[in-house]
C-alpha cells in the first residue's frame, strides 16, 4: 500500500479520536447504539462456550474487548491499528 494512503488514512483517525475521545465518534461511527449493533452482528457467528482466538484488524481504541467482556465470550485478543493514537 502506498505510504502516502496509510499516512492519510493514520492521521484521519487519529484526528477523531482526538476530537471525540474513545467512543464510538472517536472511530467515526454514528453513535453508540450502531456501534454496538455492529458489534452484536459480528459476534453471532462466534461459539459462546469455546475460547476463540480474534485478530481485530482495525481495532480502533479497542471496544470489542468490552464488547466481548460483557457479553461472557472466552478468547484470545490480538488487535492491530493504522492510528498509534488509538493503540
Amino acid at each position: 500500500m502506498r505510504s502516502d494512503i496509510i499516512k492519510n488514512v493514520s492521521e484521519y483517525y487519529s484526528s477523531k479520536l482526538i476530537e471525540h475521545g474513545a467512543t464510538s465518534k472517536g472511530v467515526d461511527w454514528n453513535c453508540e447504539k450502531s456501534h454496538m449493533l455492529r458489534f452484536n452482528q459480528l459476534c453471532k457467528i462466534l461459539p459462546q462456550k469455546e475460547v476463540f482466538s480474534i485478530l481485530d484488524y482495525g481495532c480502533g481504541f479497542g471496544s470489542l474487548i468490552e464488547f466481548l467482556n460483557y457479553s461472557n465470550f472466552h478468547y484470545n485478543y490480538t488487535g492491530f491499528d493504522i492510528s498509534n493514537e488509538m493503540v
